[in-house]
This record gives structure tokens, C-alpha cells and sequence, in this order.
């Protein structure tokens, strides 16, 4: 058994931070004979299969002219060609020509750089100039690649030919490609091309989103020009955190760093933070990163670590390993991972320097020959560092249920990711979404893991099936997208049908390379052209090259052991269960297994947001029509095609649930008002709810109190508003919002607290709908609107002065403005005949004043759509429970001059609206009435409805909290009352002492009766005001609901609410 002081031992040794001469890594072309009958690998030594790639020759073209050359001769001849870089740090087969008579042009001396413009900060260099020789010139200059990858050992031409990066959210992202202006590619040609043909593309050529990343396919890339920036400072520190609130951090915390990236060690808690910024350039620092893992390193020192891991391995030694994890990472701690403040030694956080001497490293690549006594970690001539790298890219809209599928692996199995943490844990960088066509496709988070691997290919590895889990969770339930220089063989089967602009890669290749000299068998099956790039063998799942669906591909040499049995059929559900990790200190324990199935699914289903709504289809359309119609836009989780349940027939509409929000959003701009099959289609976000109002919350409860309760009910808690007592914050007003990851997750907890034992510290809590705070308005009708709403107008203003004021943006065809009485007027409609007219004023810096009095003004907001499809129902599919979204009216009807804007709210102001199922019924009246303090409030009445006759003060009767209260004490008084319905829109009260609430202006009031016998009065009075807070918080309703009481038009010294929940949610 390997003891703890050997652990130490080695893992130090191979720590150890020693400033000596070391051999440089070997040419990975081999020739017997003057460069005749060779052979090429990767700087590890093997392919991801093992294999050793033959060439008949490789040649080392010195000048361009010389490379247009040897391309020409070998198109001329039909020889497979393929491109090679000094250090060849692909792991995959990209450099392997078919056959036996391929071609190896090596770009090794192709390494000078050509100029620097300081003028247009660009630099342009030969392919095969390394990353550091570009990075040192650049200084020279006074300029800087501002992002790079951390190895500085790739060659330009090789890192643009695999999509390589650093780690950032901002300016064009973290790919240096994306910083590519212009380059020359020579591909075979035609005899009238000297069957060489050279391009010099630059950014207005599309092509040249084809070339900045081609996997080598497209031709040799002779020159590149990049954009630069002028030279900067940075400013790193590490933090170290538990990892409990990674999920959530992790999608953000690039936003808020430039140079951001985490160091994630799952089996330890932990993660580490580099926050990492540009500063002043005169801030005092001459700060050094050599990043440790890429030193020089003792041969004897990583052949005791290799031991050390081989022993481990065979004992089935998982807490070895683990030790061994935590001392490296202590170490690299300790050490800052290499920093240092003067490039001596390390004092302190933060470490601040010249960008050009913290963004890359890799001193083990230049130091002269020292007889393999120190060499790059992984150098193949000894004993060193042998591993697997599975990277891979996952959306930031879904990166935190990864890593929560991750904890959860963790929690099943604590000691099985030691394993990656022996080589740094889980390296999280930042991506951007890029314009190269085999680019990444949108913001994401690339998860960079380096693991053990056997010399026996039929040897199983530690804890394979987790990490194996891992890499199967994040392709094919995450959907993420691999780095093309990394991986092994299953993370390239069907990536490219992951990419939008695949298609226009492939019709690039096939006008430069159209015989396929530069492609082999592997890019061919990469690219869906031949095959599949898995291969199926005695044992090909442990290595990657298959998935293990028969018992065949997992066979090995030696039995897996049996502990490992037992937890497949576990590992085997992970598939389909995202149970998100709960906070240690959350009471998670009480949850039983099948509810946790439950959460899984819940939590498997899109984000809200993520449907669209698809009107206008012709009545022969079929589903398969419509994943041709979205697939290209982006990948699909389900498709609902309406249909009548007697007849079949199509209605005519449709629901589409994509994988992300992103997605959806672009599938509205691109299908809106699209001409499909003869048909016009429209297109909006499918509205469904996700957020609840929880009421009867113990006023005493912290919001602490408050989410550990709510997060034991049901999965996907986003966000929770405990509503604070203004006069006290130490306590609560008595509700809260909670905002779900979705409407499934919504609505089982709102099942669930409504079931009649659930209890908030001993009170029933008032649970139901409430809308989206602030949510943008993404409706096909919504980008037809072509009106302002107008706010904060003086009183005695005109219709002529606010069309003066707006008409200079262009025709003003109406302005609608309420009647002004007795009540200030202070809101109102301009109505453009073009909708660039309306988005002119609202996007203008001028303020709009009149008489002084600076006015507010935002887009209006359409009426609901009065068809039935329009109103979005969701009544059919994954959810019977889910609750269509109510739409919004306007004004219509008035006697007192015409009101039918047509428009309710928008997200910045409170405009007044009504609040109910469908659109407004048509005759809708405004009427004056009376309010207690003489003030005159307007209400809309419903048609054929009169006003309540006088009627004696009586004792409430209320039907229950789910119906509205009644006027009257008997008889049919309560269907009276439920046919004269009111609802005050702009009622000016500044004080209802009566009632015990004060009010500002267009603020709300809906109260449940104040009765005289006690603790009912109060009970009710209590839950009208938590009311009165949803929909003030939710729909901007403006307006008092009320009965007349007292007689005529008065409203009475008792307001009391008369509108149902189901109405006002």
C-alpha cells in the first residue's frame, strides 16, 4: 500500500518549482531517411485510438512561394496532404494524411513575423509563428493580443485551425480567431490556377468565416493578420470558495471579471475564482505568471508520480488519490498557481503586471538539450504525465444544471473525481459566441478535464463510469460542443449537427478542396461526410472511441470491480435526473426518492420563455414541416401542432419548445411575418406563468426562513421577493414572490402549498398566480405598436400642445387623452402613422417638457390579439396545469369622447389598464363617481349593468375567500352585486382614512371588506391588502375595485374588493 509520506513525496517532487535548463519536446515528425517513410504524433505521444499515422514524405517549406509550390506538385500528383506545427498539441488525428503516400507540410520555419502597423494596431505574421513569439513582438510594439490561451506553444495557424481560446465574456470573446482581420490560404487548384490557387481573404469576404477555423481542411494558411490593442495592465487574485453556489455564480461571474475563469474542484467543495481585470497602466506592478503545470520538471520526480498513480490505480486506492488531490491543490494555492509580483517570488494578492507577462505560458518549450534530466511534464521519452482530455463548451442558459448534475455525481460517489483534481480539477473558461462558422455558437462555459490513463487500453480506469458520465451528460443532454483539438473519439459523433452554419462550411470546402487532398478519414466522419467517427471494438468505451451498449465494448482484462456494478444502473438515471444540489445547510434529507424523480423531470423541461406560439399555418402542415422550419434555427426539445379532437384537422397553430430563451427569441425575429407554404406566419412567446404570490407569511420571518422553507416544497427557486416592512425592516409585510425555473416547477409547489395540511409556521398561506415583474414584451403585436404613452402631462394641457410637441418625428394621426372633470388629468396616447416615427421619439435624448414639467414617455403596449389563437391558451401537452396568460385591454366606449387606445401597460410606468380574462367587452362605459373625499374617481362599468340601487347598511356574508365579497345581507343581493362590477381607473385619492390606508396617486386599492365583527373583518381586510400588493407588483393596474354603496354614484365609506382571483391572475 502506498503510504501518505510517499504521496507527499511524489506529489511534491513533481511540484517542485525548480529555474533549470530542460530538453525541449521533439519534433512529432519522424523520418527514416532524409525525410522519406515517417511517421507523426502529438506531443503526448498517441492518438485518442492509438494508431500510428504514416506519411511517405514531410517537407519544410521556408518562404510562401516555396509552400504554393509543394501544394501544387502534390495536387498535380492526387497526394493527400495535411498540415503539421512545431509542437503538434492536437489530440485528435487532424494530422494524419490517408494512406501511405500523404504529404506532411510542415509549417516549422514558417515562423517569421512579417509587420507591424501601429497605425491600425495589426500585426502579420507567418502560421508558424508561436503564440509567445507573437505575444513578445506585440509588447515590443507597445500592443497586445488582448486574449489568448494559457499554453503559449501553439502555433498561430494551429490554434486558428482548432477554434483555440482563452477565457472571456467581453469585447468579441476569448477565441483568437474572432481577432483575425485577414489571412492567405493556398488550396489545390486547376490547371489554369498551376494547381495551386492562393486566396487572401479579409472581413468582407464570408470565407473567411470558413478559414478561421477549418480543421486544416481547407488548405495551408500561410499568413495571418490579427487586430491588436494598445499594451495594458492587469490586476489578478484568487479567491477560493465552497462550491455550493457555483451553479448560480458561474454564468455571471465573466460578466463581471475580463479575464475571468474558475478552478473547480468538485471532490473538495471547492472553487477557485480568478478575478482578473485590465487597470491603469500606471499602477505599480511588474507582476509574472509561469503557470506551474507547464514547467520544467524533473524526469525523476514525474516518473515517482506516475508510480505513484499506477499503484493507486491497480489497489483501487480512491482515498491515495484523494490525498494526493488535496496536496496539489494546496499547493498550487500556496504558490498562486505560479504568479509572482516581481517574476521572483510571491508576496501577495493582487499580482499586477503587463498583460504580455500574465496571459500565456510555457517555459519547459525553450531551454537547450539537458539529456531528458528535466522536460515538459507530458515529454513521451520518460516516464511522465499520461492522461485523456475530454473539453467541452455548454450554454451559459443551462450551465448551472450541469454543474448541478456534477454535485449530484459527487454527493453519490464523494472520492470518485480525486481523480481529476490530481491533474488541477475542472478548469472552467469563458467563450463567446463566434462568427467562424465552426466557431462556438453561443456564450458558454468551456469545462477543460484532464484525467489518468492506462499504457493497457484494456485497463479500466478509477471511477471510470462517472467521469465517463460526466462526459455523456454534457454532449448529449447539454448539448455542448467540443474543442476540436482536444477530446476523444465519442465527443466529435455529431457535433457538427450542432453547429447552425455547418452547411456553409461544407460548400467553402468543397470550392477549395474539392477531390478532399487535405481531409482524412477522421475529418470526414467529424463532418458527417463518411461515417462515424465512434469506433467499435473489444473494449472501444474504455477509451472513449464508443459508448458502451454492449458488454463487449466495456470488456477489459481485468473484472470491473464490483462496487462499480452496483452503482451503473444509478449512474445509468443521471441521464435523465437533474436534481439540482441543494446548499448543505438546506434540508434536503426529508425529500424522498421518488419525489427527487419528480424534481428531475421538472427540471429537465425548458426554461420559461422557451416556447413559441406559431400562427397562420395552413391546415395541411405537419410536424415534420415544422422541425424542417425551426431545426435550422436552433435545437428543439418539443413540437405541439394543435389539432381539433374530433375531427384531426390542424388549427392552424402551434407551440415549439426549444432547448434555451436565446433560441426562442431568435426564432420569433427570423419566423415572424415569414411566408410559409402560401401562408403568413405569426409568431410570439407562448405565455405561461412562473411566478407565485405567497401570502399569510409569518410577518416575523427573515427571508433565510422564508427560502428554506420554500425550497423544501419543489425544485427550480430562482429568485424569491420577501416584500419588507417599510416602517420595520426587520420584519416582513406578509407576502412574497417566487420566481421558477419554469411553469412545471411553479406549478407543483403551488399544488403543493395548497394542499390544506401545508402551513407556514401555523398559518395557511393565500398561494396563486401572479405575472412576470418587468417582462418584456415579445408579442408578433408588440412590434407593430405605433403609439407612446405619455405620462405626467400638466393639468389643463392640450390635445394641440402635445401634438406639437411629437409631431416633428413625424405624422401625428391622434392624440387620446382621458377626460379631465374634476379629477387631474396627467396621462395620455400619441398616435403615429409609422412605427419609425414612434421608436424616433422614444429613442431621442431630448427631453420632453410642457410648462416645465418633464414628461415620462415609453412605447404603448398592444391589445391582446382577440383571436382565439392569439390569446397563446395552453391547455394541451406537458402541463394540463398551466394557466394562459391574461391579456390586456384598453379603453373603449366612453360617453364622454372617444378612449379606445387600444393599449395597456408597458414595463417602466403604470399605465391604467383593465385587468381581466380576454379582451375588454365591447360598450365598456367610464363613469364619474363620487369618492369619500369629494374627489371624482372614474370607473368603467360593464355594458347593460346599472348602477346598485341604495340599499341599508347590512353585515357582510362573504362565499369564501376564492369568491368575491357580496354587498347585501340576503336573497339574491349576492348575484346583485356580482352583476354591477366597477373598476376605478384613475382615482385621485390621496387619503381613505376610512379604510385605514393611505394612497398616492395612481396607486391601488383592492380591499377585502372591513366588517364589524372582529377577527373575520380583519382576517379579510388583511387579504385584501396582500391583493392589493399582487396586483400592484404584477399587472400595474391602476384603480379601485368597488361596489356603490351609499347610493348613486358613490362609492361608500367601505370599499371592498368584488373582482375573483381567477380575474385579477
Amino acid at each position: 500500500m502506498v503510504t501518505f509520506r510517499q504521496v507527499f513525496r511524489s506529489t511534491f517532487l513533481f511540484l517542485f518549482l525548480i529555474i533549470v535548463s530542460c530538453t525541449p519536446p521533439e519534433d512529432p515528425i519522424k523520418c527514416f531517411s532524409k525525410n522519406t517513410n515517417c511517421t507523426i504524433t502529438n506531443s503526448y505521444g498517441t492518438f485518442p485510438d492509438r494508431s500510428i499515422c504514416q506519411a511517405a514524405n514531410a517537407v519544410y517549406p521556408t518562404t510562401e512561394e516555396e509552400l504554393i509550390s509543394l501544394v501544387a506538385n502534390a495536387t498535380k500528383g492526387k497526394r493527400k496532404m495535411k498540415v503539421a506545427t512545431r509542437y503538434s498539441h492536437s489530440i485528435p488525428k487532424l494530422v494524419c494524411p490517408d494512406g501511405l503516400d500523404g504529404l506532411l507540410i510542415s509549417t516549422k520555419y514558417l515562423n517569421r513575423v512579417l509587420e507591424i502597423d501601429l497605425q491600425s494596431m495589426r500585426i502579420n505574421v507567418e502560421s508558424g509563428v508561436t503564440l509567445r513569439q507573437l505575444i513578445n513582438e506585440a509588447a515590443k510594439a507597445g500592443l497586445a493580443l488582448p486574449y489568448a490561451p494559457y499554453w503559449w506553444g501553439l502555433t498561430i495557424g494551429g490554434l486558428l485551425s482548432t477554434g483555440a481560446h482563452g477565457s472571456t465574456l467581453w469585447g468579441k470573446g476569448s477565441s483568437v480567431h474572432d481577432y483575425v482581420v485577414a489571412l492567405t490560404i493556398v488550396s489545390p487548384g486547376g490547371p489554369e490556377d498551376g494547381y495551386a490557387k492562393v486566396r487572401r481573404l479579409d472581413e468582407s469576404n464570408s470565407e473567411l468565416n470558413a478559414a478561421k477555423v477549418s480543421l486544416g481542411v481547407l488548405g495551408v494558411i500561410s499568413k495571418v493578420t490579427l487586430q491588436l490593442q494598445p499594451l495594458f495592465k492587469r490586476s489578478i487574485t484568487y479567491v477560493v470558495k465552497n462550491d455550493k453556489g457555483l451553479g448560480d455564480e458561474a454564468s455571471s461571474f465573466g460578466l463581471k471579471h475580463e479575464f475571468a475563469d474558475i478552478s473547480w474542484y468538485p471532490s473538495q467543495h471547492k472553487a477557485v475564482y480568478r478575478i482578473d481585470d485590465r487597470i491603469s497602466s500606471n499602477t505599480s506592478g511588474n507582476g509574472l505568471y509561469d503557470i506551474i503545470q507547464f514547467r520544467s520538471t524533473l524526469s525523476v520526480g514525474l516518473a515517482l508520480v506516475r508510480t505513484t498513480e499506477e499503484n493507486q490505480e491497480s489497489l483501487g486506492n480512491a482515498e491515495g488519490k484523494c490525498i494526493s488531490a488535496r496536496l496539489t491543490t494546496t499547493t498550487l494555492l500556496t504558490s498562486a498557481y505560479g504568479l509572482t509580483n516581481n517574476g521572483i517570488g510571491f508576496t501577495g494578492y493582487p499580482v499586477i503586471g503587463y498583460h504580455n507577462r500574465l496571459q500565456s505560458s510555457g517555459t519547459c518549450l525553450d531551454s537547450p538539450e539537458d539529456a531528458l534530466i528535466t522536460v515538459c511534464p507530458w515529454d513521451p521519452r520518460v516516464k511522465g504525465e499520461y492522461f485523456l482530455q475530454t473539453t467541452f463548451s455548454i450554454s451559459l442558459s443551462v450551465v448551472k444544471n450541469f454543474i448541478q448534475d456534477v454535485q449530484r455525481l459527487v454527493n453519490l460517489e464523494p472520492k470518485a473525481l480525486c481523480v481529476l483534481e490530481q491533474y488541477n480539477g475542472i478548469l472552467m473558461r469563458y467563450v463567446k459566441a463566434s462568427s467562424a462558422y465552426l466557431g462556438k455558437q453561443e456564450d458558454a462555459i468551456d469545462f477543460d478535464i484532464t484525467y489518468y490513463r492506462s499504457k493497457d487500453p484494456m485497463t479500466p480506469r478509477l471511477y471510470e463510469d462517472i467521469l465517463e458520465e460526466i462526459e455523456q451528460l454534457a454532449l448529449f443532454k447539454y448539448g455542448a460542443l467540443p474543442h476540436w483539438g482536444k477530446n476523444q473519439n465519442l465527443a466529435f459523433d455529431g457535433a457538427v449537427k450542432k453547429l447552425k452554419n455547418a452547411g456553409e462550411f461544407l460548400k467553402v470546402k468543397q470550392m477549395y478542396d474539392p477531390t478532399g487532398l487535405f481531409s482524412n478519414e477522421w475529418t470526414d466522419q467529424v463532418l458527417g461526410l463518411k461515417g462515424s467517427v465512434t469506433i467499435v471494438r473489444k473494449g472501444c468505451a474504455l477509451e472513449g472511441l464508443c459508448i458502451c451498449s454492449e458488454d463487449i465494448h466495456c470488456a477489459t482484462n481485468k473484472d470491473i470491480s464490483a462496487d462499480q456494478k452496483d452503482r451503473s444502473p444509478e449512474m445509468d438515471r443521471i441521464h435523465v435526473d437533474t436534481e439540482p444540489l441543494e446548499d448543505e445547510e438546506k434540508p434536503t434529507a426529508s425529500v424522498n426518492e421518488e419525489e427527487k424523480e419528480k424534481h428531475a423531470q421538472l427540471l429537465a423541461l425548458p426554461p420559461h420563455g422557451s416556447e413559441v406560439f406559431i400562427g397562420g399555418l395552413p391546415k395541411d402542415a405537419l410536424e415534420d414541416d415544422l422541425r424542417d422550419l425551426c431545426e435550422p434555427i436552433g435545437e428543439i426539445f418539443e413540437i405541439r401542432l394543435m389539432k381539433d379532437k374530433d375531427s384531426g384537422e390542424s388549427k392552424g397553430f402551434a407551440f415549439v419548445a426549444f432547448k434555451s430563451k436565446e433560441v426562442a427569441q431568435k426564432a420569433i425575429e427570423e419566423l415572424h411575418s415569414k411566408e410559409f407554404k402560401g401562408k403568413t406566419l405569426r409568431c410570439s412567446l407562448s405565455e405561461t406563468k412562473n411566478r407565485l404570490f405567497i401570502g399569510n407569511v409569518p410577518k416575523s420571518w427573515t427571508e433565510d426562513e422564508f427560502r428554506k422553507v420554500i425550497e423544501e416544497v419543489g425544485p427550480g427557486v430562482e429568485v424569491i421577493e420577501l416584500i419588507k416592512d417599510p416602517q420595520n425592516p426587520a420584519r416582513n409585510r406578509g407576502f412574497a414572490f417566487i420566481l421558477y425555473y419554469n411553469n412545471a416547477c411553479a406549478d407543483y409547489s403551488r399544488q403543493k402549498m395548497l394542499i390544506a395540511n401545508f402551513k407556514l409556521d401555523g398559518n395557511t398561506p393565500t398561494v396563486s398566480w401572479a405575472d412576470p415583474k418587468g417582462t418584456p414584451d415579445h408579442s408578433a403585436a408588440a412590434a407593430q405598436v405605433k403609439a407612446l404613452y405619455v405620462k405626467n402631462i400638466p393639468e389643463n394641457t392640450t390635445i394641440e400642445q402635445l401634438k406639437e410637441l411629437f409631431q416633428h418625428h413625424g405624422e401625428v394621426t391622434k392624440v387620446v387623452m382621458p377626460p379631465g372633470k374634476a379629477g387631474k388629468r396627467d396621462f395620455g396616447f400619441i398616435h403615429y402613422a409609422e412605427r419609425s416615427s414612434a421608436l424616433k421619439a422614444v429613442k431621442d435624448n431630448e427631453k420632453y417638457e410642457i410648462d416645465g414639467q418633464v414628461l415620462e414617455v415609453v412605447l404603448a403596449k398592444p391589445q391582446a390579439d382577440k383571436k382565439p389563437e392569439g390569446l397563446h391558451p395552453y391547455t394541451a401537452g406537458l402541463h394540463p396545469n398551466q394557466v394562459t396568460h391574461p391579456s390586456y385591454g384598453g379603453f373603449a366606449g366612453s360617453p364622454y369622447g372617444s378612449l379606445s387606445a387600444g393599449f395597456g401597460v408597458t414595463a417602466s410606468f403604470q399605465q391604467p389598464v383593465i385587468y381581466g380574462r380576454g379582451p375588454m367587452p365591447a360598450g365598456m362605459h367610464m363613469v364619474p363617481m363620487v369618492l369619500p373625499d369629494g374627489r371624482i374617481g372614474y370607473v368603467l362599468q360593464q355594458p347593460g349593468v346599472q348602477m346598485p340601487q341604495p340599499r341599508p347598511r347590512r353585515v357582510d356574508r362573504s362565499n369564501g375567500p376564492s369568491g368575491p365579497a357580496r354587498a347585501g345581507s340576503s336573497g339574491d343581493d349576492g348575484n346583485r352585486s356580482r352583476r354591477n362590477r366597477f373598476i376605478v381607473v384613475q382615482a385621485m385619492v390621496p387619503d381613505l382614512r376610512e379604510s385605514r390606508v393611505s394612497l398616492k396617486r395612481d396607486e391601488i386599492l383592492c380591499l377585502g371588506k372591513k366588517t364589524r365583527n372582529g377577527q373575520e373583518g380583519e382576517e379579510r381586510w388583511r387579504k385584501g391588502l396582500e391583493v392589493a400588493e399582487t396586483v400592484r407588483e404584477t399587472s400595474a393596474l391602476v384603480g379601485l375595485g368597488m361596489t356603490g354603496k351609499n347610493g348613486g354614484n358613490g362609492i361608500g365609506d367601505t370599499p371592498h374588493m368584488v373582482l375573483e382571483s381567477s380575474q385579477l391572475f
